[in-house]
């Protein structure tokens, strides 16, 4: 998409040129479709020996879908914030945490099935529409963009940094 900036030129060139980088990036997907597909048997595992159904794995009050407990945490963290009530008893999971979660999670996902698009138009498109393609790139662009660019400037990261330091500096709160 970037491909005719300097930086990504540069970049390019760095990596051996644009099939380089190409054949660098289908790796790491590659990588990417082991450790997703690592983390889904992982959830298998853990479900199973938790001896739960996958509706109270997954939304269960120990479960990583958010719930009302995670908006009344979520209110509780912006009074404490504001000095208006005392630090929230958290769950096992925050709100922040299952955030981060779901956007890495359904991420993965996303860019995951578009690059195979991508990289199989082939294949899609004789179980899917030809515009297809089109939508599969501007998803796997946006889904990038998203990964890199926004991945350290995540809202949550404020609420985690004062609640770490809240732990640290007051053991007993």
């Amino acid at each position: 998409k970037f491909s005719y900036l300097p930086g990504a030129q540069t970049l390019a060139k760095a990596l051996g040129g644009f099939q380089s980088a190409g054949t660098l990036h289908r790796m790491g997907a590659i990588l990417t479709f082991f450790y997703f597909s690592r983390h889904i048997y992982d959830l298998y595992c853990r479900r199973k020996q938790s001896g739960k159904s996958w509706r109270e794995f997954v939304f269960g009050p120990e479960g990583m879908f958010p719930n009302k407990r995670d908006g009344e945490e979520f209110i509780g963290t912006l009074k404490w914030f504001l000095g208006r009530g005392a630090r929230p008893d958290y769950g096992r999971w925050t709100y922040w945490e299952k955030f981060d979660y779901f956007a890495v999670f359904w991420g993965v996902a996303m860019i995951g099935f578009s690059g195979l698009v991508l990289w199989f138009p082939e294949v899609f498109t004789r179980v899917l529409p030809g515009w297809f393609i089109n939508v599969a790139s501007i998803i796997h662009s946006d889904e990038a963009l998203l990964a890199t660019g926004l991945a350290g400037s995540r809202p949550a990261r404020a609420a985690h940094a004062a609640v770490a330091s809240e732990v640290s500096v007051r053991p007993d709160a």
